[in-house]
């Protein structure tokens, strides 16, 4: 379902005579079919929701699957590509804020913030999809991406697989007025500090035995020749490789706690 739909929403790159907004329609069909038919959500399409005189444009709720009635509610905000989902963009400004523009991002993130009921949300462009979840930091945004590109045109199974586990709709039933995320952050304040103390050195060991892996790999020779020719650095190289150890850890953290099925 999610290969199918991601290929009839790529035509959008390669047409020059869609419009803008036939551009928004065909991402909203994507996120139709992949919150929907992939992962189980119930959307319910909206024009705008209001907290306290201001409408924040949001396209669709979520709720969680069909048989069960006990589920949260989630935000779900769309920009269609080429804007990233940190592209502030004038259709996506809050009114009454006072702010002309506005990201997906940032409009998922301020309207957790503002509203009562609601402690997650997705923003949405097609290529790439994230979970957020109210936060009322201003350095530490809280959120959890998928590059939806990558996953389909690699055809990572594997991968879709981690985005599956992680964001199907299963996960927003409430336990104690819980969903299985709020559970997880509980697992891991109670026990990160611990964790992060053992795991500094094995992590530093595992960054160095896969950086240097892949390096050394005979098939990687666009990896080497990257990192040769600067157009990868080595400061993006070791992102690359943090992005992939924490999104090991996390699985890994789930899986050993069992709660991959709640």
């Amino acid at each position: 379902i999610g290969k199918a739909s991601w290929n009839r929403f790529t035509q959008i790159f390669s047409r020059t005579d869609l419009t803008e907004q036939d551009r928004l329609e065909r991402t909203k069909e994507f996120a139709k079919n992949l919150l929907g038919d992939a992962l189980g959500y119930q959307l319910i399409p909206i024009e705008h929701i209001e907290i306290s005189d201001r409408k924040y444009p949001l396209v669709f709720t979520a709720n969680g699957l069909s048989n069960e009635n006990n589920t949260a509610s989630l935000a779900v905000a769309i920009i269609q590509p080429p804007n990233t989902l940190d592209t502030a963009v004038k259709e996506l400004a809050v009114e009454g804020s006072g702010s002309s523009r506005k990201s997906a991002f940032a409009l998922v993130q301020e309207f957790l913030n503002a509203a009562d009921n609601y402690r997650w949300g997705f923003a949405f462009n097609g290529s790439s999809i994230r979970l957020v979840r109210d936060s009322m930091s201003l350095t530490r945004p809280s959120f959890l991406e998928f590059n939806l590109q990558e996953i389909f045109q690699n055809d990572d199974y594997a991968e879709f697989m981690h985005l599956w586990m992680v964001l199907h709709a299963s996960r927003i039933t409430l336990i104690e007025n819980n969903t299985a995320w709020d559970l997880w952050i509980k697992e891991g304040e109670e026990e990160g500090q611990p964790a992060r103390e053992a795991l500094s050195a094995s992590i530093k060991t595992a960054l160095l035995t896969l950086g240097n892996g892949f390096i050394q790999e005979p098939g990687n020779v666009e990896l080497r020749k990257a990192l040769a020719e600067g157009t990868l650095t080595e400061k993006e190289y070791t992102h690359e490789l943090l992005r992939l150890m924490y999104r090991f850890l996390f699985v890994f953290c789930l899986e050993e706690r069992e709660l991959l099925h709640v």
